[in-house]
């Protein structure tokens, strides 16, 4: 099984929940992330707006409160997360208390980890992963390409490998995998079997990753939202 689809979970996982450095390949995996490890982040103001209230409409309002949090519904706006250093680790907007449009999530040296598009919390368009700065050399190249639809990945969705090599073609129907193709490191084509066994394994980890960020989002959406909400 490629080294990627074995770590790309815990490793881009605990890049944005942690300040932990990420350990290499030979030191063993890192284990499972900790939700807890920003619970003590500080959401930004918005900085569309003087006093840093939540837009709503084009307009600021004055049920939103002054720290530019946003409640869990009924409101629209810019939703940014960032860690104890300050670095912005998340980066969305809400459409009635939802996640909605394309949200960036970033390591904390401030490297994309993942873009995501969303409507009313659910994963809609495209997604791309990225290598980020723990991946050395290959820090910025894309790590996954595909598209949502109705919270599924429909359609081609391509990897690629820190070198920039080709690592699979995953061709979905509403979530449902229709066919794969998958290369070695050294470009030599993987067997049927194995291309279907890594695109099988890579999607799982794709998809425990994005939902372990939404899951944090979702909770820092929660954690902040007003009593008489």
């Amino acid at each position: 099984m490629p080294a990627a689809i074995r770590f790309i979970a815990p490793v881009l996982a605990a890049l944005l929940l942690s300040h932990c450095a990420s350990t290499r390949e030979d030191e063993g995996p890192l284990g499972q992330p900790e939700l807890d490890h920003l619970e003590h982040a500080q959401l930004d103001p918005t900085p569309e707006t003087a006093d840093g209230k939540l837009l709503d409409n084009g307009k600021p309002t004055d049920e939103a409160p002054v720290t530019g949090l946003a409640p869990v519904s009924g409101k629209d706006g810019r939703f940014v997360i960032r860690d104890a250093q300050g670095a912005m680790r998340v980066d969305g907007t809400l459409k009635q208390g939802r996640m909605d449009g394309l949200w960036k999530y970033f390591d904390p040296s401030g490297r994309r980890l993942a873009e995501v598009g969303y409507r009313a919390d659910q994963r809609q368009g495209p997604v791309t992963l990225f290598y980020v700065s723990t991946d050395g050399n290959a820090a910025g190249r894309k790590r996954m390409t595909g598209t949502y639809g109705d919270g599924s990945l429909d359609g081609m969705t391509r990897s690629w490998y820190p070198s920039g090599g080709k690592e699979l073609e995953r061709d979905f129907d509403h979530g449902i995998l229709q066919g794969a193709r998958g290369w070695q490191e050294d470009g030599k084509e993987m067997t049927d079997g194995a291309a279907q066994t890594a695109a099988l394994q890579i999607s799982k980890s794709e998809d425990a990753l994005l939902s372990e960020l939404e899951a944090f989002v979702q909770l820092k959406i929660r954690q902040h939202a007003p009593e008489n909400i």
